[in-house]
């Protein structure tokens, strides 16, 4: 038996439940509860949160994350932080949303005080002291994200964007492969930017955003070392122009974004999956109560100042 402060609904869970009896938040713990092979498990749990849920704040796999690993110690079994991240998402696709393994990766892994930076294929994190010249502000735009209910749709249509921008650009590089493409496999391919200008619409407009979005990553380590925060900023707003091109963006993100950039952000962006919730800036520090202001003036809040904490493991 699983509840939560922030609902009134308890769920009770027992071999021959189905997902397809379940919505919401109990999803994603019938998803926990299959993949850690602990529906059988005699337990009563309660669920305690200060994480904003359908923000794009990762809530859905910080929820996962958390029962994936108190399910596995209560099943008297250990894992390693793979193997949690692995279960995790594994839990979380169950809910029928296409994601991987960065928010999980991120949850079960982070270093307090730093950014942390994720490589792909195979896996490989490090990570980046945030200074103290650089604030960075989360606020809410006003319009509830719900990717793992109405706009979950949308999500899994720029996953499979993705995965058709990268075949095609696979076709174009005559790259053989017996498993499909990934656009992170083509990212480095000599002659991949000038392929981009010879795909079709839909599919250029998803390359373009990845490929230069990861661009934008290295840029980003690089600011974050220097303490450049105006650098940082800049390359907030491209992403948010580019993430607005995507098709993931609303006009209340839109806003806000504004709003925090009017209040002396650096620069700022939405964050997590996009169609609403949480955007984030980046600032000086004497800069934050104004920001928050103007973000809560803007999108209604809530808006505050965030700071890097430790992961699960």
């Amino acid at each position: 038996r699983i509840s939560s402060e922030a609902f009134q609904n308890p769920i009770e869970l027992q071999p021959g439940t189905e997902m397809a009896q379940l919505s919401g938040w109990h999803r994603y713990v019938y998803g926990a509860a299959v993949v850690t092979g602990a529906l059988s498990l005699r337990a009563s749990l309660v669920i305690s949160s200060t994480l904003p849920s359908e923000g794009g704040l990762s809530s859905s796999s910080a929820l996962t994350v958390a029962l994936v690993g108190v399910l596995t110690e209560l099943l008297g079994e250990t894992a390693t932080p793979d193997e949690l991240v692995a279960l995790a998402v594994n839990a979380e696709q169950l809910t029928g949303v296409e994601g991987v393994t960065m928010d999980q990766n991120v949850i079960v892994r982070a270093q307090a005080g730093t950014a942390m930076r994720i490589r792909f294929n195979p896996d490989v994190s490090d990570y980046v002291s945030l200074p103290a010249e650089i604030a960075v502000v989360a606020a809410h735009s006003g319009v509830t994200a719900a990717k793992g209910e109405g706009a979950k749709v949308e999500y899994n249509s720029r996953v499979a964007c993705c995965r058709a921008a990268a075949t095609e650009l696979g076709n174009l590089l005559g790259i053989a492969s017996d498993q499909p493409l990934l656009l992170g496999d083509v990212y480095s391919v000599p002659g991949c930017r000038a392929a981009v200008e010879e795909m079709s619409s839909r599919n250029r407009t998803c390359a373009e955003h990845v490929l230069s979005e990861a661009s934008r990553v290295d840029e980003a380590v690089e600011a974050i070392r220097a303490s450049d925060g105006p650098r940082l900023g800049l390359l907030f707003n491209e992403s948010h122009e580019s993430l607005r091109r995507f098709g993931v963006t609303v006009p209340e993100l839109d806003a806000v974004a504004a709003a925090m950039k009017s209040a002396g952000a650096y620069g700022a962006r939405l964050t997590g999956a996009g169609f609403g919730g949480y955007a984030i800036s980046v600032c000086p520090p004497q800069k934050v109560g104004d920001v928050v202001a103007r973000a809560i003036e803007t999108g209604g809040g809530p808006a505050m100042r965030v700071w890097p904490s430790e992961g699960l493991t």
